[in-house]
């Protein structure tokens, strides 16, 4: 069963004041930090966890089960599958899953297993009218009904309606696909689940978008140390001298909760030219903000100019999911960039290339080879040896907070 809500919506002159409503918000937060001195949000005191959080196979286990199989997962953007026919295989989170747009415009999604044998029906991101099983030759159509069975006087006694693909929950929302990583029909309420932060993704227009850029990157280290990278500016000086300090002021945050979900933005270099100026003389960009749709996506909303020194105003969609890997000490990331549909002009999209590709640098050989080398000290130290996360570190905190009451474990 599929719920398609608001697939397409056009970004309305509401949504586009209340991007630079909030946009405007944000800097005035952060420029009050770089008036202060360059404070930042604060959490109430250090928090501290085991270092068995990231190495147990116990507590791996329970985040796959209470995590990955059970809350909605981002599987696709609409972009990804706009068109009718269009497949995309999901099977990050576990169990291989199919998703397919039928001829009726919507998604469905059903594991990706023929009835007969198991085998899987497809691989990857395709065009289809009929799933064909690659073993025998059974096949579906894209509503998931079994229209095809070679040799069918062999299964004259079955009851062919029965013999359709096994359906799993999926929803679309707002460009966004979700999905729940187990069997059923069950409707998942994607707006209940994202709750506030319903309103910060829907005013972003993220259906009237176009892929840029796939990449998988494989680490050795736990998922959630890969997740930590993105959710605090206190690394920037002493990571990113030569990248992403260029642009952004190291250690200079500000962080909002929305339930279990979080935002955090940094503040941008140039904002220092602004310290003791009237806002009216502030030049506010386009909306940015790095969000957590819990547990593990990471939507970037962005400056692309930022990474390209250009003042162009661009805007830039960041999707970066980690997912844990075979150990508790092997994970990896599904990063995708995104551009507008309109900025489909030769430069533009020589532009976003390269930028994503800059990201997507600046993560794997920066930011990930730290954290591989940090899990390797953690794997052969005390389980029980702390690791802390201070107080300017608060998404962190509260990340990592929402994690353990999920699974059930106060470390």
């Amino acid at each position: 069963m599929s719920v398609i809500e608001g697939k397409h919506p056009q970004t309305s002159q509401a949504d586009r004041g209340r991007q630079r409503a909030t946009m405007l918000e944000i800097q005035r937060r952060l420029i009050a930090h770089l008036e202060a001195g360059r404070t930042t949000d604060f959490a109430p005191a250090p928090y501290q966890v085991a270092a068995r959080v990231f190495t147990d196979p116990a507590r791996l286990d329970a985040e796959r089960r209470e995590l990955f199989l059970k809350l909605p997962m981002l599987a696709a953007f609409t972009s990804d599958m706009p068109n009718p026919g269009d497949v995309v295989v999901f099977e990050a989170a576990g169990p291989s899953i199919l998703l397919a747009r039928g001829r009726d415009g919507q998604v469905r999604a059903f594991l990706n297993r023929c009835r007969h044998r198991a085998a899987k029906l497809t691989k990857g991101c395709s065009t289809a009218r009929v799933l064909t099983c690659p073993f025998h030759g059974w096949s579906y159509d894209l509503e998931g009904r079994l229209v095809g069975l070679p040799g069918e006087a062999a299964f004259a006694d079955l009851d062919r309606a029965t013999l359709g693909l096994t359906s799993v929950p999926v929803a679309e929302w707002c460009g966004l696909i979700f999905v729940k990583a187990h069997p059923g029909d069950e409707e998942i309420d994607v707006e209940g689940y994202l709750g506030p932060l319903a309103a910060e993704l829907r005013q972003l227009d993220i259906a009237h978008t176009t892929p840029v850029r796939k990449h998988r990157i494989d680490l050795k280290a736990n998922w959630k140390f890969a997740q930590d990278t993105f959710f605090e500016g206190y690394h920037f000086a002493t990571v990113h001298p030569q990248t992403i300090a260029q642009t952004a002021i190291s250690n200079v945050m500000v962080h909002d909760q929305f339930g279990p979900h979080q935002r955090v933005m940094m503040a941008s270099q140039g904002w220092l030219d602004y310290v003791g100026h009237p806002e009216q003389e502030w030049r506010t960009p386009p909306y940015e903000g790095i969000h957590l749709i819990f547990p593990n996506t990471i939507f970037y909303s962005g400056h692309a100019d930022r990474f390209a020194g250009s003042d162009a105003d661009r805007q830039i969609f960041g999707c970066w999911r980690s997912f844990p890997g075979a150990t508790p000490g092997e994970s990896f990331t599904l990063m995708a960039t995104y551009r507008p549909k309109d900025a489909d002009e030769p430069e533009d999209i020589a532009f976003y290339e390269q930028v994503s590709d800059f990201i997507m640098k600046v993560v794997e050989t920066e930011d990930y080879s730290l954290c591989a080398e940090a899990q390797a000290n953690l794997e052969s130290g005390p389980p029980d040896a702390p690791i802390v996360f201070g107080r300017n570190e608060c998404a962190n905190q509260a990340i990592h907070q929402r994690i353990a009451e999920a699974v059930g474990d106060d470390s």
